[in-house]
């Protein structure tokens, strides 16, 4: 899985709006070479016999070593589905995520597609 975040400039407006105001100080540390994590094994939700679809929105941290931790529910269509994304989301593998060539934890956010369901 890859996450694009698409950027464009507005007219008029100052393009320093992520600098520091003076007054302010950097704090924690800004990767000079980030390299974001990639699903290594993403198993998706079983499909079933009905016609219909319902997504679950969930959060966790991808951990130095790839997994998950802190998985939860952010937004569900059907309650009955939550126990089973977050096993799901849970046996997902990823690339650890690295920050100037050290293994660091980003945050996530998933959305599983349970078809026929």
């Amino acid at each position: 899985m890859e996450l694009e975040q698409p950027r464009r400039k507005l007219q008029g407006r100052s393009t320093r709006i992520f600098s520091l105001h003076a007054e302010c100080q950097a704090v924690g540390h800004v990767c000079t070479a980030y390299r974001r994590p990639y699903g290594q094994f993403m198993p998706q939700p079983k499909p079933g016999n009905g016609n219909q679809q319902a997504d679950v929105m969930l959060h966790g941290t991808i951990r130095q070593d790839g997994g998950n931790r802190e998985v939860g529910i952010d937004r569900s269509e059907r309650t009955d589905l939550n126990d089973e994304a977050m096993r799901i989301l849970n046996t997902w593998r990823f690339s650890a995520p690295l920050c100037d060539g050290k293994p660091i934890e980003v945050s996530t956010d998933v959305t599983l597609h349970f078809q026929g369901r």
